[in-house]
């Protein structure tokens, strides 16, 4: 899309804003932001919810609770007007804060369940447990593993579950949710939205705009340098550029390295393979050898052998 393709009416439209061949606000993309942030809601409770009921869904609620955040926050870049409080700024901060600490330390937990149950799957078949191993023919040892892990959890006293790492995801999720739920009701949605404002220069010598002892001045719509930016040839090119371009490379590379990674491996195993028959073969000879040179050795220092052998002439 070029330059000058957008109409010369920013002062009197309120569908958008755009300055200098750059989109800062687009009232649809409102509508899609307050989808997106009714569905952090809606999925945050979800958490809340699964957390006592439908355990096995809270997996899928806390996924989406930062997949809708993500979008959340994408969609806001292009519905400014003038700025967020101050306050409500500092309630983002907890809201990531919160969300980034919080998926971190659910991991940890998770990673460090894992461990537990692997090393108890391990013990109880260095046991030899009959038990165990009538239940590990019968069922999956994912299923197990999974069972391991909630008899890991229930034999936690309240201590071990107030100072663990999900209890601090918990927490920490549920302050980043309690911050974002509140701008709901912060913000009446009756009223709509439009792109109601266009920037101005300051009255201030700047790299940008020389504009001491000048009047306000607004920002210009189209942008001089236009020709020279790398998507001045159509906006249409520049996106297949940054989809399929790096799409294409990727599985370029990927080929290149997974031929080259089973021509490796490949290879290995038949040196592997070389190697272990050659040992095989160099055990066989040193026991024959060995058997030999045993069979040799009594033959020759037999007692037996010693007294039935006629003495040796004398010599000259």
């Amino acid at each position: 899309m070029q330059s000058g393709q957008y109409p010369d009416d920013m002062i009197t439209n309120l569908e958008y804003t755009y300055t200098l061949d750059k989109l800062s606000c687009f009232k649809p993309v409102w509508y899609v932001h307050v989808t997106f942030a009714l569905l952090v809601c809606c999925s945050g409770l979800g958490c809340l919810f699964t957390r006592i009921w439908f355990k096995h869904l809270h997996v899928y609620f806390g996924r989406l609770y930062i997949i809708c955040m993500l979008w959340c926050m994408g969609t806001s870049l292009v519905i400014h007007n003038t700025g967020l409080p101050i306050a409500v700024l500092i309630s983002f901060i907890w809201v990531l804060g919160g969300l980034t600490v919080g998926w971190i330390l659910i991991k940890m937990h998770q990673k460090n369940l894992e461990r537990k149950a692997a090393m108890l799957f391990n013990e109880k078949l260095r046991k030899n447990e009959n038990r165990f191993l009538e239940r590990l023919r019968l069922k999956e040892i994912t299923e197990i593993i999974q069972k391991l892990k909630i008899k890991i959890q229930r034999k936690k006293i309240w201590m071990d579950r107030i100072l663990s790492y999900k209890a601090a995801h918990g927490t920490l999720m549920f302050m980043s949710f309690i911050n974002i739920f509140g701008r709901i009701f912060g913000v009446n949605l009756s009223e709509g939205f439009t792109c109601h404002t266009y920037p101005y220069y300051k009255q201030l010598n700047s790299p940008k705009f020389e504009g001491l002892g000048k009047p306000l001045t607004h920002v210009p719509i189209h942008d001089q340098n236009y020709t020279k930016l790398p998507w001045a040839n159509g906006l249409g090119w520049w996106g297949l550029e940054l989809s399929a371009g790096p799409i294409v490379f990727a599985l370029m590379f990927g080929c290149i390295f997974a031929f080259t990674e089973v021509r490796y491996f490949t290879s290995k195993r038949k040196k592997l393979k070389e190697s272990d028959r050659n040992t095989c073969f160099s055990n066989i000879r040193i026991l024959a050898h060995t058997r030999a040179q045993h069979a040799i050795s009594k033959e020759t220092y037999s007692p037996l052998r010693l007294l039935l052998q006629p003495p040796l002439p004398p010599s000259s």
